[in-house]
């Protein structure tokens, strides 16, 4: 046997343990106490859902550091039904151009290696978040030229994508025509790149328009793998759909290991502080051998903090009033005990915004062939907004005709053909 095949014969041995590892079991006694099958339900109102996507599309080998990106969202509102399509956005402008072939808006983004374009490109970028509810950087008004960083645009365009699909589910709570009472988010409540204000004024004119508003976390967050040995263990015991409360215990194991992440479970208003948004109740939902997800309840729909949407009162200053606690968070440890919204939790919050909820979103898993264990309006939504290899192609197409006419030639591209789809998604 070769040394190769001895270190692939390691390696494969060492990762195959993963999908052996066991539950703690006093964890898993727990979470046990919450377990419950899901009892399906078919809506009653039309439910909304929305996904988005960003990607690199082109860049000029001969040149580092000159590249495009783009983004785009899309959200729909269906009727449980009939499955039909009641609602689509794809554009945050009410139109589009006229002998536009692509429904789909792709926003565009460049970067250049030139420091004198590097840097108004900054400054652009700084200028443009306080317009759109962003967290600012350092100022990069005292940059000098021979030394400006490195424009990412990689990540511009993922933090444009997340800004441009937090403002469409603000706009559609106040669609005048039609009227929905769930709204599916593809990935979590988080505000890492969209202001935690905004985001906090989100989840509270969500519970004002009577929407229940919820995060579905698929496979690929630090929280899905530490759950994966207790979901094995739950469906073995249902055989069928379930749900139970995540363990505080498993949220702060996945996210308390430095400051950065702490605020990924931190929770409020407070600008760069409270990057977990509004997620303030997480249920495990499985419904297959191995397909669950992560749901994040609005922590303005839980009864404890409901009244604060029509009192004003900030959810931090709620809390450390009342509870002592010197930040919000999901799941936090002090003094050998769990703190935080999740341990909040209320039998009246699972009667009647838990238990309705997941059954509703269980229907919505089952009502279509296309997708099969995930809600068809997010799948829709993925499907509509997703920046695929043909829509990459088209727009690469058309970047490359006009480089051409600047002088580039068709060696000097490159585009990508993957699709990382949402690199801030934790």
């Amino acid at each position: 046997m070769s040394e190769t095949d001895g270190n692939i014969s390691v390696i494969t041995n060492k990762l195959a343990d993963l999908e052996k590892l066991p539950p703690d079991e006093d964890i898993l006694k727990n979470m046990l106490s919450t377990l419950e099958s899901v009892i399906t339900r078919q809506p009653k109102d039309l439910v909304g859902g929305i996904d988005s996507s960003d990607n690199l599309l082109l860049n000029i080998p001969d040149h580092p550091g000159a590249a495009i990106a783009g983004y785009s969202f899309s959200l729909v509102i269906s009727d449980p039904y009939d499955g039909h399509l009641r609602f689509v956005q794809e554009r945050m402008a009410e139109k589009a151009p006229e002998g536009d072939s692509e429904p789909l808006e792709i926003a565009l983004i460049y970067s250049s290696p030139l420091p004198e374009e590097k840097l108004r490109l900054h400054v652009a970028d700084y200028q443009l978040r306080t317009f759109i509810h962003t967290p600012s950087p350092r100022s990069p008004y005292d940059l000098a030229e021979n030394n400006v960083p490195e424009f990412k645009v990689r990540l511009v365009a993922a933090r444009h994508r997340e800004t441009t699909e937090r403002r469409a589910v603000r706009t559609s709570l106040f669609h005048s025509e039609l009227e929905f009472r769930l709204l599916l988010k593809d990935g979590r409540h988080s505000s890492q790149n969209v202001s935690a204000g905004y985001t906090d004024d989100i989840g509270r004119k969500a519970v004002e328009q009577n929407v229940r508003y919820v995060g579905v976390v698929k496979q690929g967050t630090l929280l899905w793998s530490i759950l994966y040995p207790y979901h094995k263990a739950f469906f073995d015991i249902k055989k069928s759909a379930y749900w139970a409360l995540v363990s505080p215990e498993l949220i702060y194991q996945a996210y308390h290991s430095n400051q950065a992440d702490s605020k990924t479970i931190r929770l409020g208003s407070q600008e760069n502080q409270s990057l977990g948004g509004i997620g303030g109740a997480w249920v495990i939902y499985g419904n297959g051998p191995r397909n669950f997800y992560i749901l994040e309840f609005n922590v303005y729909d839980l009864a404890e903090f409901r009244p604060l949407v029509e009192s004003g009162i900030p959810l931090e200053y709620f809390n450390k009033s009342k509870r002592k606690w010197k930040k919000t968070y999901v799941a936090q440890k002090e003094n050998d005990k769990y703190i935080g919204t999740q341990t909040l939790v209320t039998n009246e919050d699972i009667e009647k915004l838990i238990i309705p909820t997941i059954g509703e979103i269980d229907y919505l898993t089952t009502v279509s062939l296309v997708s099969s264990g995930y809600p068809i309006v997010l799948a829709d939504a993925h499907n509509r907004c997703k920046i695929t290899g043909d829509r990459k192609d088209r727009l690469n197409a058309e970047l490359i005709t006009a480089l051409q006419k600047k002088g580039l030639h068709p060696v000097d591209f490159a585009t990508w053909n993957e699709d990382p789809h949402k690199i801030f998604e934790r």
